[in-house]
């Protein structure tokens, strides 16, 4: 790994004010997705950063729901999102990996086993 790639969050999160978020999430999704690549057999690839990339967006895209953003403008209004909304993302997040979960172990089955026995027949 070259120094660029560590020099560049550090620098960018100094220069960041206190009190917001001092971290660049881009370039340590970035590092953490290389690491997944260069670590994971073949079959998993597709499907892990599928997964990653499907979770990733979920999750930010209830990040305004899970904080609650719209009920300090109307309180006690039990209207404002009213739905259960960890627990949505916990079955959506489920069914996303068990999506991710199916081909790779397709894909594991299908390395394992070789082509001829699976064609072949006894008569």
């Amino acid at each position: 790994m070259r120094t660029v790639s560590l020099v560049w969050p550090l620098s960018a999160s100094a220069q960041r004010p206190s009190g917001s978020l001092t971290t660049p999430v881009g370039p340590l999704v970035h590092l953490v997705g290389r690491r997944l690549r260069d670590r994971t057999p073949k079959a998993w690839s597709w499907p892990l950063q599928l997964g990653l990339v499907t979770s990733g967006v979920l999750v930010l895209a209830s990040v305004p729901v899970l904080v609650g953003v719209g009920r300090r403008t109307q309180p006690g209004n039990a209207s404002v999102l009213p739905g259960h909304y960890p627990l949505a993302l916990a079955g959506v997040l489920t069914v996303v990996w068990l999506g991710v979960l199916a081909p790779g172990l397709w894909g594991v089955l299908r390395q394992a086993v070789p082509v001829g026995l699976v064609a072949c027949s006894p008569w």
